[in-house]
């Protein structure tokens, strides 16, 4: 936890900034990143390279917000 927590603590702003530049409402994107921060958590133990946390939690970041926006394209289609 410790060693996640000292991760995310460098790169929260650039995480942060990332996510609220693709979703405007602050609600979801803050729904977002609570996804993000804990899909990293939980599969930290795979990332090999430490070194690669920035990009790799970018690319989480990046992941989720595609599927934030499949899923609202999704319920605005079926309505």
């Amino acid at each position: 936890m410790d060693e996640f927590v000292n991760l995310l603590e460098a790169e929260r702003v650039s995480v942060e900034r990332f996510v609220r530049f693709r979703i405007s409402s602050k609600a979801d994107a803050d729904d977002v990143l609570q996804e993000v921060f804990l899909t990293a958590y939980q599969k930290l133990p795979s990332l090999k390279n430490k070194n690669a946390f920035k990009a790799w939690i970018i690319s989480i970041a990046r992941n989720k917000c595609n599927d934030y926006f499949r899923k609202s394209n999704s319920v605005q289609n079926s309505n």
